[in-house]
């Protein structure tokens, strides 16, 4: 059976609850760093280095890989749906109907 092409639309529709769960999947990430980051603090704060210093590598950690992968899906479709809502616009030099 042949593959049925998206529309521009359905594209982007299609898309929104991956775009949710990745930014949601990013956002609980930041949390977990936001909450190390405050124990490092704490922890350095009383003279504790070495519990501040595993902290901060928690930190480093939450942000580092699972932001990038999520940074690198979103940007991936949003180039697609960038790419496809241009291709709809009529060309500068036609013009536009009333």
């Amino acid at each position: 059976m042949a593959k049925r092409k998206l529309t521009t639309a359905q594209f982007v529709e299609s898309r929104t609850q991956d775009i949710a769960l990745i930014l949601g999947d990013m956002t609980e990430h930041l949390g977990h760093a936001l909450v190390a980051w405050s124990e490092a603090v704490s922890a350095a704060q009383v003279g504790d280095y070495d519990t501040a210093l595993s902290r901060v590598v928690d930190v480093e950690i939450a942000c580092d890989v699972p932001l990038r992968v999520g940074r690198s899906e979103i940007r991936s479709i949003t180039r697609r749906a960038a790419n496809l809502l241009e291709a709809e616009l009529p060309a500068d030099d036609e013009p536009e109907a009333d």
